[in-house]
């Protein structure tokens, strides 16, 4: 296309459906500017001789409680049925996430079990999704009891392998979204729609961005065509003037050179092996006591069968220090108060 009304910077979900949106609902002609050599962000993912997708930066289980979304996206896809359960090693035992009724039988004697169930069925009513902060905060001293082993035993492991900080310095919000789930449900999620797309994450988002009036570049760092003036605003496409939109879902910190100072972030260093047979009963299983990695995943678990083997990953949380390694990617943002000051003013500018 000889010209463009907007540049995407980033051909991940966010990026694919804005561009889509953009050429089918605004009939603008779109360039979507990727530095990876693939499509679909984090979700990328392919598929091997025996029909396992394996998902490269790590498990990704679509699930929303809003209609419209799901039905969005099945167009470009059909999916296949999967309701995501999640297991956890504590004292050498396995317990389903998020924790529940059925976790706290397992960690705690029987009668000792039967107690908290009562307490927490009087003090929040069957089905309630608690976040252990509010548990903390109950003021019944059975509850704080739990609340406390429950940080202890699962949270605290985890999140010091994970962030590579004590859980202590991170902003409240994260610990805000650790839950206990007062039901014997031990489904991960309690959306409505849940799923894995059959022929992957990759094909449903290459069907997104066709269209006629998306062009989608591969291997094209966003500095190689865009020259952004922060003093005038002016901006030039392949050093011409543009005074189109650009959608930016890249790291902000980076979009404006580091002026303020770099974002933390934490990456994954990822290692996947063929395994002769399942070694795990769900896909996903987390360590917060144990080992150097906080969880493996087992991929035939998210197809209909799997013969001759599974594929196995462990996910090894590290720092992420811009330009260090060649190819490697910023995965999670670090929430501290600190952290969030700093973003708030690259926010501004941006």
């Amino acid at each position: 296309m000889a010209s463009y009304d907007a540049v995407v910077v980033g051909a991940g979900l966010s990026g694919a459906v804005m561009a889509r949106q953009l050429a089918e609902e605004g009939g603008w002609r779109v360039l979507v500017v990727e530095g990876k050599s693939h499509i679909a962000g984090h979700c990328y993912d392919s598929a091997t001789a025996d029909g396992i997708y394996l998902h490269h930066y790590g498990p990704h289980i679509f699930h929303t409680d809003n209609r419209s979304v799901y039905t969005y996206l099945s167009r470009f896809c059909h999916w296949r049925p999967y309701r995501h359960r999640v297991l956890a090693e504590v004292d050498r035992r396995l317990i389903p996430l998020p924790f529940n009724l059925n976790s706290l039988e397992i960690l705690y004697p029987r009668a000792e079990a039967e107690r908290l169930v009562q307490r927490l069925l009087h003090h929040y009513g069957d089905g309630q999704r608690i976040s252990i902060l509010e548990l903390r905060q109950s003021g019944e001293p059975q509850l704080g009891e739990l609340a406390e082993r429950i940080y202890q035993k699962l949270f605290r492991g985890y999140s010091r392998k994970q962030w590579g900080l004590d859980p202590d310095l991170l902003s409240a919000e994260v610990i805000a979204r650790v839950p206990l789930v007062v039901s014997r449900d031990d489904d991960y999620f309690a959306d409505q729609w849940q799923g894995i797309p059959v022929s992957g994450y990759s094909k449903m988002v290459e069907k997104i961005l066709d269209h006629p009036l998306l062009e989608c570049r591969l291997n094209t760092a966003m500095s190689s065509l865009i020259e952004l003036n922060i003093e005038t605003g002016v901006c030039l496409l392949e050093d011409k003037a543009f005074a189109g939109q650009i959608i930016y879902t890249g790291m902000v910190d980076a979009l404006f050179g580091y002026c303020y100072g770099v974002l933390p972030y934490r990456t994954l260093r990822l290692e996947t092996q063929r395994i002769a047979q399942s070694e795990q009963e769900v896909a996903v299983v987390n360590y917060p006591q144990r080992f150097s990695y906080t969880r493996t995943t087992q991929f035939g678990h998210f197809v209909d069968s799997v013969g001759g083997g599974d594929l196995l990953m462990r996910e090894y949380p590290e720092p992420f220090i811009p330009g260090l390694r060649e190819g490697e990617i910023p995965f999670y943002p670090v929430f501290t108060d600190q952290n969030r000051d700093l973003f708030s003013r690259y926010e501004q500018l941006a």
